[in-house]
């Protein structure tokens, strides 16, 4: 057959884990394998494909149409998300040569290498693909940015693709296009403080927003800018750097709010130290078109602002403004430099987002310190940093009852304090929720347009009501409503992904996870979060590579104790118990009893009887104490220990003292024997309060 070179459309798909199932059994493997195979043969056919041919456990075709491909991927997807597996799919447009049934060629080549770049559950495509199908319906991109490709001296520009090809069977649609307006929850103030707060429910992530919409992304009318850090020069130095940072915060929100600019969160500008970078290299790293930058100062009763908007590009300051305002009238500072801003951008703002503009949360600048000082005070993730927290929220809320971000923060502060992994002995959840609900209750009444009081209100019912079925309702409401952020805050990333899990909806939760590593690739939640899901999926040399990264990011109980978990259910014992014993030393919270559980089972796998009944009497200890979380730990013990009536006795017993933690179980291995079970299926009903 004579060779022919023709522009086309290749798809590369790849079974992930392939290799560590097989070895682990071959029989699953080769069932995988042919399955994989019986659902790609008729679906690229379907959409106008051709197969060309099968390596090992990946599969290469080609297309016609990049529209085709796309769609192809996404059914793909849905249709293996039934088979128990996950496939990584890399997808470019290029010319290749066609010979004898086979193709080659660079098109070939990038395509290959964008596939091994791709996260389980997730298609990336090349910029070529993404200019074809970026404003077809039912295709939603999110740029990933640009990423080296082996063999090729220029990077490549990727996207992450999902179509609705892609949706699972009787899943509700979950939207991951960019909002068209948009008004962004605030960020933690530091990068750790967001890891450790979205601790609070195994699993904590930056979802669905895609930061780089970039040179090749962005629509023609959109301007990328990011507000860095304002310098502290207040007399009282680093102790009101918390305010600086909240101004910066404000800021961002307030110039989010207009639709032709796309502004980067201040979880990617917080690295920025002022001054330590020359402004055109931070701008290149954040692939921005201009800067704001500045200084703050709080001088006895008043506060000085001094702003510059550049281009660092040409070195061109486009405008700067100094302003000295009494403490008081600090919350209309972000209102006047979000109006110069656009004014020297010469944005032309339609009446909607000049009235967004001109709307603050608070016009106390007393109230604004306060909350700001709260935010400071939670980031601590201590029992004195949340009393501090609610006593400056207290204050705050006298000064301005209708200050519906303050009501929101103080849910939060009680739902995240009283998370057994911060609390050695929380209060009884129905106690959690009479103290949270009235703040939840008269924030949405304030503001019932703002994303953040539902995914609060989400995380509550999740983890203290245990109603799922309300908390995947507040979060699907959330990610409908346009005031949704472009990046997602401690708020949402304690939450969405958690209820993914507590749902048992893994491979939605891995591709969720897969996403955000691309709008933060350096956040070690997100690789905690992605080994405690391939656990689940029993990938565990994955499972161990990815909690291994973060702990070396962020070496803490949680962190240990998951790692510990990916090593035990591989049956490595003494590799656990060094994880389980790192994770016990440093905690005093209800990860101490879940690893003497542990322990106690990895003990008795090493044959130290005398360990083994060591935990377990640590443990029965905790218990006869009256503990919070005990009676889960003890079901947990059972489980373990394969004791399956205990562990039912247990486990209706942390049920009818409050006390077992849904998501937990839901993402918890030694569970998974006994889901079948008529009994555990029951007492996780009522749990879930579908049965009284």
């Amino acid at each position: 057959m004579p060779s022919k070179r023709k522009l086309a459309v290749i798809m590369f798909t790849d079974i992930v884990g392939y290799s560590a199932m097989m070895s682990h059994d071959e029989r699953k493997a080769l069932d995988s394998l042919n399955a994989n195979r019986a659902v790609h043969g008729p679906l690229i056919k379907q959409h106008g494909g051709t197969l060309l041919k099968e390596m090992g456990d990946g599969i290469l075709a080609a297309f016609d149409s990049p529209t085709d491909a796309v769609l192809c991927a996404g059914a793909i997807h849905a249709a293996i998300d039934q088979q128990g597996f996950t496939l990584r799919i890399g997808i470019h447009q290029g010319e290749v040569l066609f010979e004898d049934g086979d193709v080659f060629g660079d098109g070939v080549n990038i395509a290959a290498r964008i596939q091994g770049l791709t996260e389980p559950g997730q298609t990336l495509v090349s910029a070529d693909v993404y200019r074809n199908v970026k404003n077809k319906p039912g295709i939603r991109t999110t740029s990933v940015g640009e990423h080296p490709i082996k063999g090729f001296s220029e990077p490549v520009s990727l996207y992450d693709v999902v179509s609705d090809s892609e949706r699972l069977p009787g899943s509700d649609p979950v939207s991951l296009t960019e909002p068209k307006h948009v008004r962004p929850i605030k960020n933690s103030r530091r990068r750790w403080m967001t890891g450790v707060i979205l601790l609070l429910v195994m699993a904590g992530l930056a979802l669905y927003k895609a930061l780089d919409r970039g040179k090749e992304g962005p629509s023609d009318t959109s301007l990328t800018m990011a507000v860095l850090r304002l310098i502290n020069l207040s007399e009282e130095g680093a102790e009101l750097q918390y305010l600086a940072d909240g101004i910066t915060q404000e800021l961002i929100e307030q110039l989010a709010k207009v639709n032709s600019l796309t502004v980067r969160p201040f979880s990617l500008i917080y690295p920025y130290e002022p001054g330590r970078l020359p402004l055109v290299q931070i701008a290149n790293e954040l692939d921005v078109q201009y800067l704001i930058t500045g200084s703050m100062g709080v001088f006895h009763d008043s506060v000085r602002l001094s702003i510059e908007l550049v281009n660092p590009h040409s070195n061109d300051v486009l405008w700067n403004g100094s302003y000295h305002l009494p403490m008081m009238n600090a919350p209309s500072l972000q209102v006047q430099v979000a109006t110069m801003v656009n004014r020297h951008l010469n944005i032309s703002l339609s009446p909607g987002e000049a009235k967004a503009i001109a709307e603050v949360g608070t016009t106390n600048g007393v109230a604004f310190d306060l909350f700001w000082r709260a935010w400071n005070e939670i980031s601590k993730v201590t029992g004195e940093g949340f009393l501090n927290a609610r006593r400056y929220l207290d204050d705050a809320l006298k000064l301005d009852a209708e200050y519906a971000q303050a009501h929101t923060l103080m849910a939060w502060s009680y739902a995240l304090e009283q998370h057994p992994m911060f609390s050695p002995n929380p209060l009884p959840s129905d106690e959690i929720v009479s103290l949270a609900m009235p703040h939840i209750e008269r924030s949405i009444a304030l503001d019932p347009e703002s994303s953040d009081i539902y995914l609060v209100r989400g995380n509550v019912h999740k983890n203290y009501t245990l109603r799922l079925d309300q908390a995947k309702r507040d979060i699907d409401r959330a990610i409908a409503m346009n005031s949704w952020p472009k990046v997602p805050t401690s708020y949402c990333t304690c939450t969405i992904l958690s209820t993914y899990i507590a749902n048992g909806r893994y491979q939605e939760a891995m591709r969720l996870a897969g996403i955000a590593a691309g709008v933060e690739p350096d956040n070690f939640v997100i690789y905690s979060d992605q080994g405690i899901i391939l656990t689940m999926l029993r990938q565990f040399s994955q499972a161990q590579q990815k909690l291994d990264t973060a702990a070396g990011m962020m070496d803490i109980p949680y962190v240990n104790f998951y790692l510990g978990s990916a090593y035990y259910h591989d049956k490595q014992y003494l590799k656990a118990i060094e994880h389980y014993e790192k994770a016990r030393f440093a905690s005093d919270s209800s990860i101490l009893s879940f690893a003497a559980a542990y322990l106690t089972g990895a003990y008795l796998m090493v044959d130290d009887q005398l360990r083994s009944d060591q935990y377990r009497r640590e443990l029965e200890a905790q218990v006869s104490a009256g503990l919070h979380h005990r009676n889960h730990a003890m079901a947990l013990l059972h489980a373990l220990l394969g004791e399956e009536e205990e562990m039912l006795i247990w486990l209706e017993r942390a049920h009818e003292q409050k006390d077992g933690d849904l998501g937990s179980i839901m993402s918890e291995l030694a569970f998974e024997p006994y889901r079948d079970n008529p009994g555990f299926q029951a007492i996780l009903q009522r749990m879930r309060g579908r049965v009284d």
